[in-house]
């Protein structure tokens, strides 16, 4: 277990299977590669320097399996978070788990981004799996963009998130990511 910015995480490479990639880390015009296998998944921050992270996928089935992983440790993230008493970092985890299991969700069905833009995510969440597949309810199709209000209040807001929305967050966080994994479940 190596340590980043005080986050813990774990060699993931072999965890993931058919999954190969890494960062490029950008500073001063050199550029530094490193492998999956040494680089923190998580959101890290380096002072200085512009980041790239990239998956390449051998595999798309894969790609949905590694981002419900994530999508699970956020939850069990935010879950701790709730119980210290830290509902900003609750607001955050809640939020990245839903999203991860957006862009799950999308990979199953062979949609997937190289980048996975917050906006791109939620627009091709909304448009393909609400209104064209009609696979979720309606409800869903606002619950990323609203999500993400309350990260952003978390993240970059003087005002800190309150008990009462991190408990809705997290709630609302938990219930989608069970109703995608129950839908991935049934195509598997």
């Amino acid at each position: 277990m190596a340590r980043c910015n005080g986050r813990a995480f774990a060699t993931v490479h072999d965890a993931l299977g058919g999954i190969e990639g890494g960062a490029v880390i950008s500073t001063r015009g050199r550029k530094l590669y490193i492998p999956l296998c040494c680089f923190c998944l998580d959101f890290c921050k380096f002072s200085g320097y512009v980041v790239h992270l990239f998956i390449v996928v051998k595999n798309s089935m894969r790609l949905h399996e590694a981002f419900f992983m994530k999508a699970t440790q956020e939850l069990a993230t935010a879950d701790l978070a709730w119980h210290s008493g830290d509902y900003n970092s609750t607001a955050n985890r809640a939020y990245y788990a839903a999203f991860h299991a957006a862009i799950a969700i999308l990979a199953l069905d062979g949609i997937t981004s190289s980048t996975n833009e917050h906006k791109w995510v939620h627009t091709t969440f909304s448009t393909h799996c609400i209104h064209r597949r009609k696979m979720f309810p309606s409800a869903f199709a606002s619950m990323l963009p609203d999500m993400m209000t309350i990260r952003h209040k978390a993240d970059y807001d003087t005002s800190d998130v309150s008990k009462k929305e991190a408990a809705q967050q997290l709630k609302k966080s938990e219930q989608f990511c069970f109703i995608l994994q129950q839908k991935a479940e049934s195509w598997t």
